[in-house]
């Protein structure tokens, strides 16, 4: 996947700033690893178990196993994103 455009990159901030205001949301780009850490760091990992041990997905993902993909996600280029109530 090719690198965003600045004009893509604006639209897409744009948009973030719109679904926080009108849902009342707070969305967080991972765009880089160190940002990634961040997001472990404040419990995105433990909060992905335990929404993905339940049912129907009944997955029990290791930590390891979550980097792995959201690196792997960022390494192709791909867009990743949280969002919490503010």
């Amino acid at each position: 996947m090719k690198k965003l455009s600045k004009v893509q990159k604006c639209a897409i901030q744009e948009a973030m700033r719109r679904m926080e205001q009108d849902h009342n949301l707070s969305i967080r780009w991972i765009r880089t690893k160190a940002d990634l850490r961040k997001a472990e760091q404040g419990g995105f990992f433990k909060l992905y178990q335990q929404v993905f041990a339940d049912p129907p997905y009944n997955e029990d993902f290791s930590v390891e196993q979550i980097r792995g993909f959201f690196e792997e996600a960022l390494d192709a280029g791909g867009l990743v994103f949280t969002a919490s109530v503010a």
